[in-house]
């Protein structure tokens, strides 16, 4: 399994950087997990089959997690693509994107390929599933699996042993690192986490590799800081990873 990151930035993105989403590759299956920014750029930089990848996980219905739903569709109707798009999301998501849709007059019946919204997704090998995360609205952690390996990403999350619980099995966990430990008390009441958190809920559910993401770098005094903190609590290996770029899991 591989995965790449299209971005790493929370909402506040800088000129180089997105905010957070990412792509799992796992036997010639596509999956794309949150949609921001031109999400058919992103694939093309990480030459991605944009026709051909198989399903768009989002996660929950915050812009910097969704705003780039629709224009994905529109670029995938001009291009002509006909293969069935999986769409997996929790029942709040799914309904706040349809009316979305609406709005912009692209019901999916519209498009000139299908749109299937379920609440799993598997392949042959690959098996993804959503777990409750905490957050400020309905949010969902995403489990994938496959024969060798198990990740969790928790998308955006406030600390909770409930996390560590659902990483425990995976040997690697991507998890949210909005901000310094020293500013948690303002952005964990709106359910982030901060980078020693991560850090323990890494520890606490017996990962090997810890992915860092949803960085807000304004936050933090250097990129270093970012991964220094969260050393503090977990010893395995820490990754704030770069964009566009393979990581073999």
């Amino acid at each position: 399994m591989k995965i790449v990151f299209f971005g790493t930035s929370c909402a506040v993105p800088t000129a180089e950087n997105s905010s957070t989403s990412l792509c799992i590759e796992h036997d010639n299956v596509y999956i794309l997990i949150d949609s921001v920014g031109h999400p058919l750029q992103s694939l093309f930089k990480a030459k991605v089959p944009a026709l051909s990848f198989s399903a768009v996980i989002l996660t929950h219905f915050h812009p910097d997690h969704v705003s780039g739903f629709p224009p994905l569709l529109q670029a995938l109707d001009l291009l002509g693509r006909k293969k069935e798009l999986v769409i997996v999301s929790n029942d709040f998501t799914r309904d706040k994107v349809l009316k979305l849709l609406d709005l912009l007059k692209m019901q999916p019946g519209l498009l000139g390929f299908p749109l299937r919204f379920e609440d799993v997704f598997s392949s042959s090998e690959l098996e993804i599933s959503l777990k409750p995360g905490h957050h400020s609205i309905p949010t969902s952690m995403v489990l994938i699996k496959n024969n060798l390996s198990r990740i969790l990403y928790t998308s955006d999350t406030h600390y909770s042993r409930d996390v560590s619980e659902a990483a425990s099995g995976c040997s690697v966990l991507i998890h949210e690192a909005t901000c310094p430990h020293s500013k948690i008390g303002r952005f964990g009441k709106d359910g982030h986490s901060s980078s020693l958190q991560a850090g323990i809920t890494a520890s606490e559910s017996g990962v090997s590799t810890l992915f860092l993401c949803h960085v807000c770098t304004h936050l933090f005094s250097d990129s270093a800081s970012i991964t220094e903190e969260a050393k503090k609590a977990f010893n395995g290996r820490i990754i704030f990873p770069d964009v566009y770029k393979w990581y073999q899991i």
